[in-house]
């Protein structure tokens, strides 16, 4: 009450605040971004709005007629929007019924009227926003609210737009223009216009706004240089995301390159074993193919150069180890022989070693016909009585055998005299006994081959030449088991198509044939192959070249097209003079930077003058500026605003404005609707109780009826306890001021906003309805008649407001009961 009649700010003590042209504009048709007016509104609407933001409370005054519930219903949508809790009341039920049909359908669904006797319809309300509550998502409504904000904040851009402009137009009909210090009227300026139309055909197309040229004298003359420093056909290329030239692959290494691939065809001509013509290369799919037949299947390089160094480091066979490789396959008998040969070698060699590393020079002969054997089972005997001093008389008479043999047994001219001559005698013997095991040997394996000779007849080193031959068996011995093996192991790990190679039951029919097969044909294949590989690797490293070209966005760069056809076709003279255009374009590219930056700065003003420059059309496409472009920009800024003013009819302008404003409302009405959803889900959520309690209100009052039973007091006196809770668990309450009296308790009730409307038909009750709201709209008419007081004891009235008022209020006794609520607040407020 002392707030009521001694506010801290009057609205009438309130300055307006300056704004912008848009702002007023769109305040004098009722609207503001913060505002969500739901309905068509005016100033005066609007200033209630935003009045209540700075005061507790606002007073609203007007005859019958004059929109005041419309007023009441458009502010019912703007307080739900901000998520405020509304309380509406009226001494008369009729009102607030008129009130409730005035809402939008959009937020009608949030009001809860509470009248008599439409109990049912207030249960049917309370059930479906708590039924709403329960099942709508906030992340849903949130993007929701996003999307109209956005819609909403475009329409009032729109409208501020053509708002603005009609305002211009009205205001500029009949005012000067003012340029560069000058002031024209719209007869001259479309005068020069007219004078002028030739000369201006320089800035081609419409103009924006902007005193002054967009651009500085030198940056017209940069500008301007530039059409002759950078042909159109470069500039064209520059605009593309050309690759960065020191990525390009250098002409010289492209030369070298292309070299290695013709060396690598000209090795591959080489080949006689095989029809070249008849390889077929799939660089794609990393195959090689003869006669349409696989060769090789994914080589590998480190594989494939170890199979060919077997190829390049691999000794042809001569006849004879043919017949041994064979003897080695059947195995057994056919085998054991050939090894027992090498054995034989081993011991001739080991044995002549002994007797050569010894005989420092002396010469021994046997005279006589001894048996090998006999002198090598005699000799240890002779050693044994040399080392017991020689053959005695006796000796001789006794073992006259071995006596003669010693005497036969000549060392440098005389017989054998001590231990050391008769070692010497016995590895000599020894070495004999094994040469004649070789001779043997050889002769039985060797007889029916040509082409090798009779020990005897073996020139140079023996021993030389028999572990030639030694090596020569054994690598026949080992070539199908050990060789040939390890080398197929080699070629299937390589990717070789081992279908090619024939079965040990066939090659061992004919392995001479088989082997001349490998040599020449297998061999020319590893061969082919590994240039097959190195080439493939010089086209991977060309088609990398390539792919810095992949951007879709070069497909019309000329450049990059000719860069592109060299690398494809593989023509070095042709990459260099494409290389060498690319890297003068590329050099250009300060160039084109500046370019493109003061075109930038000039489109954002004059597009097509920018457009004209950028295409080199006509005077714009020359390297010098032209003159007078001062004179010829001042003359486009005229004729933009002679089009701005005359550009469209301001009828039809006006109608635009009027279906933004349409669309407009309903677009707040949509969002008013999903923010006070919104606010009442976030309010709510996870508080059953609230909306239990109202739930449970609801049915009191039906349980009530008419209120003329026994338990209507009791159900009633429930029913209010039940509401100091359940009060938030509706947006809005329709209720006349009894009811509201006896709905809610003053005391726990408290409302974002109350609205208290015919206050000029409303008596001191309603001033109980202050205590349940933080701020409070009184609507009323000052003509209306006050409310009587009939039976009233007016001494005692008088002694008990001076008693509990006096104290607080100089005026209290206009608290007697003969004038209304609105009277009373009128006092203090001046009205809207």
């Amino acid at each position: 009450m002392v707030d009521l009649l001694h506010p801290k700010n009057k609205v009438s003590d309130i300055h307006e605040k300056v704004e912008t042209l848009e702002k007023r504009l769109a305040a004098a048709s009722g609207e503001a971004p913060e505002i969500f007016m739901t309905k068509p509104a005016n100033k005066a609407q609007l200033r209630i709005a935003q009045d209540i933001e700075q005061n507790n409370a606002v007073e609203v005054q007007g005859p019958p007629g004059t929109g005041k519930t419309h007023t009441i219903a458009n502010l019912i949508g703007h307080f739900l929007a901000q998520g405020k809790t509304v309380l509406v009341t009226s001494e008369k039920i009729k009102a607030l019924s008129v009130l409730r049909d005035k809402l939008d359908e959009e937020i009608r669904p949030l009001c809860v009227p509470v009248f008599d006797g439409n109990q049912s319809e207030m249960n049917d309300i309370i059930s479906s926003i708590s039924a709403k509550v329960n099942v709508v998502n906030i992340q849903d409504l949130l993007n929701d609210i996003a999307e109209e904000k956005k819609r909403r904040d475009e329409l009032i851009k729109n409208l501020d737009e053509e708002r603005k402009t009609i305002f211009n137009i009205r205001n500029k009909e009949n005012q000067n223009i003012v340029y560069g210090g000058q002031s024209y009227s719209i007869i001259e300026i479309a005068k020069l216009i007219t004078e002028n139309k030739e000369q201006m055909r320089v800035i081609p197309g419409p103009v924006k706004q902007k005193e002054g040229l967009p651009l500085t004298q030198e940056e017209f003359q940069k500008l301007y240089a530039s059409n002759g420093e950078l042909s159109y056909q470069e500039e064209c290329e520059l605009s593309l995301p050309l690759p960065d030239y020191s990525k390009l692959m250098v002409p010289k290494q492209f030369q070298y390159l292309l070299n290695n691939i013709d060396q690598y065809k000209q090795k591959k001509q080489s080949i006689t074993s095989i029809n070249i013509e008849d390889i077929q290369e799939n660089f794609a799919e990393n195959q090689l193919l003869y006669n349409n037949k696989l060769l090789f299947i994914n080589p590998d390089k480190n594989i494939i150069q170890k199979a060919l160094n077997v190829a390049e480091s691999y000794q042809p066979m001569v006849s004879w180890q043919f017949s041994v490789v064979e003897d080695s396959i059947v195995g057994g008998g056919y085998q054991e022989r050939w090894q027992s040969l090498i054995q034989s070698i081993k011991d001739f060699c080991q044995a002549d070693q002994d007797y050569e590393g010894s005989r420092l020079g002396k010469q021994i002969i046997v005279n006589g016909t001894f048996e090998l054997d006999e002198l090598v089972e005699k000799l240890p005997e002779i050693k044994e009585k040399l080392a017991n001093g020689g053959f005695h008389f006796w000796d001789k008479l006794v073992n006259s055998t071995l006596s003669k043999l010693a005497e036969q047994i000549i060392v440098d001219g005389h017989a054998l005299r001590n231990v050391e001559e008769a070692e010497l005698a016995i590895k000599k013997t020894r070495r004999d006994l094994a040469y004649h095991t070789v001779r043997n040997m050889w002769a039985e394996r060797f007889d029916n081959f040509t082409d090798v000779p009779e020990l005897e007849k073996l020139t140079g080193n023996i021993v030389i030449q028999l572990r030639d031959y030694e090596n020569k068996i054994n690598r026949a011995l080992l070539w199908n088991h050990t060789w040939y093996a390890q080398y197929v192991e080699l070629l299937k790990k390589a990717g070789f198509n081992l279908k090619l190679l024939k079965s040990e039951l066939e090659y061992s029919k004919n392995i001479s044939s088989y082997e001349h097969y490998l040599t020449t044909n297998i061999f020319d294949y590893v061969k082919i192959v590994s240039f097959f590989l190195a080439e493939r690797k010089i086209r991977q490293e060309i088609d990398y070249a390539k792919t810095i070209f992949d951007d879709k966005r070069l497909a019309n760069s000329d450049l990059c097209h000719e860069i592109l056809k060299a690398l494809t076709y593989r023509d070095g003279t042709a990459y260099e003079e494409a290389y060498h255009n690319y890297s003068i374009v590329w050099g250009k590219r300060d160039i084109y930077a500046m370019r493109e930056q003061l075109l930038s700065k000039l489109e954002k003003y004059a597009f097509d003058w920018a457009k004209s420059i950028r295409s080199r059309t006509g005077s714009n496409g020359k390297a010098s500026m032209p003159d007078t472009l001062e004179k010829l920009w001042m003359l486009k800024q005229f004729e933009y605003i002679l089009d701005e003013l005359f550009a469209m009819p301001l009828e039809k302008r006006e109608k635009r404005v009027d279906d933004y404003c349409v669309q407009l409302r309903d677009c707040t009405t949509r969002l008013a609707n999903q923010l006070a959803w919104y606010h009442l889900k976030c309010r709510l959520d996870g508080k059953q109780e609230i909306q239990s309690a109202v739930a449970s209100y609801a049915s009191l009052i039906k349980r009530a009826g008419k209120r003329t039973g026994k338990q209507a007091p009791r159900l009633l006196k429930q029913a209010r306890e039940q509401m100091k809770m359940g009060q938030k668990a509706v947006p809005a309450w329709i209720i006349p001021v009894y009811r509201a009296l006896e709905t809610f308790d003053p005391v726990d009730t408290v409302f974002d906003v109350a609205i208290i409307d015919e206050a000029s038909q409303s008596s001191l009750e309603a001033l109980v309805i202050t205590l349940m709201a933080h701020k409070i709209i009184v609507v009323g008419d000052d003509k209306q008649v006050s409310p009587m007081m009939v039976g009233v004891n007016f001494d005692e009235r008088d002694e008990i407001l001076k008693k509990y008022l006096g104290p607080y209020l100089k005026n209290s006794l206009m608290f007697d009961g003969n004038i209304s609520f609105y009277e009373i607040v009128a006092t203090a407020f001046k009205g809207v």
